[in-house]
């Protein structure tokens, strides 16, 4: 522990450390102890913050993997919100966008549910007879930009 930490917590370390009594700008030996002084008790939550930390990251991410392969058909109605979404927007590959198991891995490349696939031709086929049409239609609509929300609070 920094001798300078020691310090500022209100420990002496020129006189219980010799680490700290030749340089201040030194690192103690200082003993883990929940039972000891207040420096103790703080090299006693340096020792185990790290391996905690770690162990959270793994659960975590564990936990996500439990919860996806658990939840199929939550995992189905996300992949088809996101599709409808994608497709609204006018994406190239709806439903293949992002990360997907298909271009990441060796799973078989997702297809729509029937009646999303009906109404996405139907989408289609609105757009190619609009384009097909001729200039008689007038000017076509942009595709709309995708707006993020902002986070900010207005008071």
């Amino acid at each position: 522990m920094p001798c300078r930490q020691i310090e500022a917590m209100g420990g002496d370390a020129m006189s219980s450390y010799q680490a700290c009594a030749a340089d201040m700008e030194a690192h103690a030996v200082v003993a883990a102890d929940f039972n000891g002084t207040v420096e103790n008790i703080a090299a006693s939550f340096h020792m185990t913050f790290g391996m905690a930390g770690w162990i959270a990251l793994w659960l975590h991410g564990v936990g996500v993997e439990i919860y996806l392969s658990l939840t199929p058909a939550e995992h189905e109605r996300l992949r088809r919100i996101s599709y409808e979404r994608q497709l609204e927007r006018g994406f190239s590959n709806p439903g293949r966008a992002g990360l997907t198991a298909n271009r990441l891995g060796d799973a078989d490349p997702w297809a729509p549910p029937g009646d999303i696939a009906v109404q996405s031709t139907k989408l289609e086929s609105l757009q190619v007879e609009s384009s097909t049409n001729g200039a008689s239609t007038g000017p076509q609509q942009p595709v709309r930009p995708i707006r993020w929300r902002s986070n900010t609070l207005d008071f």
